[in-house]
């Protein structure tokens, strides 16, 4: 069978440094070695507006304040492109989450299926098989088995495990770094916060994590419309310069930009489900629409923290929390068999909702916090 194709920009961040994509909130000593979605965005939005550069915002009234579809869970936006999360990548190999489909009933092998517990990140090829073989069980006699991706040690593969069994790689794929065994490393550095009104200190640790000479980040991105992602390359290069994550100010964060390449990954000719590469906040009319029903296999991620505003009388302020689905999460395709498409929701503060009091941490912001939560992904049959 002829697969439709899912065109995909790639763009590869090629890291000057050390990064820091926090994890459980304030919590100082867990980064992540990806950049989800929500937060590459934010990071991108906040460029645009210091360049004066057009990006992918919700619409705003004339005047102040949102005009009524301005995050609007009722009124589906429609974006000129869409966003995955940053993935690693080794070498030529391009890294993708591993979606959230059950492995053991695709081998053939099934002591097989406890080596697999661990894979948070796969090739295309091993992405492909899985989401086909997914739709057709026992794979078809002419179709490579998963297996045959597994190490073994009757004779030779077609891929291997990396990074402790994290990454699983097809050898058709492209190649890592000679002699690498670590694409990324997480190191912590030791931080001293002194007390200004007490004769005391507080010793605290920050981790960051380090690419292997030849690895770093890549951004997937879907034109929508003809021309909707030009200038993308320009304004992450822009983020590059500033930095991507946290401790900034201390050099993390800082990349080069190559590409975009492409990559072409088969979609199923009659989708039902989602296979997510970035985060994705259903709105209530896809709730209602049963996106997460049958056949749904999600994680969500709890995303809170602080926001830093542009406006110099605005200091730094705890944003509202929001619920999203994880990157390779599987949703159900709306009943007309259209892709859900998400939200972008406003998280600033809600002062009405908070009774302390707020005169220590300056004005409450004039403008909304932008928090992405719109759906890319690969389509996939039951």
């Amino acid at each position: 069978m002829k697969y439709p194709m899912a065109r995909l920009h790639v763009y590869w961040l090629r890291p000057r440094g050390a990064f820091r994509f926090g994890k459980s909130g304030i919590d100082a000593e867990k980064t992540s070695e990806h950049c989800p979605s929500d937060t590459l965005y934010a990071a991108l939005a906040t460029e645009a507006l210091l360049g004066g550069c057009d990006f992918l915002f919700p619409p705003t009234g004339p005047g102040p304040g949102e005009d009524e579809r301005a995050g609007n869970d009722d009124a589906p936006p429609d974006p000129p492109f869409l966003l995955s999360s940053a993935y690693p990548y080794a070498g030529t190999v391009l890294l993708l989450p591993r979606p959230l489909l059950p492995l053991r009933p695709l081998l053939r092998n099934q002591e097989q299926a406890r080596r697999l517990a661990r894979v948070a990140y796969v090739s295309p090829t091993i992405f492909v098989h899985i989401l086909k073989q997914s739709q057709q069980q026992p794979p078809q006699p002419h179709e490579t088995p998963l297996d045959a991706y597994l190490p073994s040690s009757g004779g030779p593969s077609q891929g291997t495990l990396a990074m402790d069994g994290r990454v699983w790689i097809a050898h058709a794929d492209g190649t890592p770094p000679d002699g690498q065994e670590l694409f990324w490393s997480i190191h912590h550095t030791p931080y001293l916060r002194v007390d200004r009104v007490r004769p005391a200190s507080h010793l605290f640790h920050t981790a960051q994590v380090s690419f292997a000479p030849g690895c770093g980040l890549s951004v997937l991105c879907e034109e929508r419309k003809p021309g909707g992602a030009e200038g993308l390359k320009a304004l992450l290069q822009r983020l590059g310069d500033s930095g991507l994550g946290g401790k900034r100010a201390a050099g993390a964060g800082q990349f080069d930009v190559d590409g975009p390449s492409f990559i072409e990954l088969p979609e199923s000719p009659r989708p039902t489900r989602l296979v997510l590469l970035s985060r994705y906040r259903p709105s209530t009319t896809e709730l209602a629409a049963n996106v997460l029903g049958p056949g749904a296999r999600y994680h969500t991620v709890s995303v809170g923290g602080y926001f830093q505003s542009l406006d110099p009388d605005t200091a730094p302020q705890q944003r509202q929390t929001v619920c999203l689905l994880g990157e390779g999460s599987v949703v159900r395709a709306l009943p007309d068999g259209r892709p859900p498409i998400g939200t972008i929701c406003n998280l600033a503060p809600n002062p009405a909702s908070d009774a302390s009091d707020t005169s220590d941490i300056g004005n409450s912001p004039t403008h909304p916090v932008w928090r992405y939560g719109l759906a890319l992904g690969v389509g996939v049959g039951d």
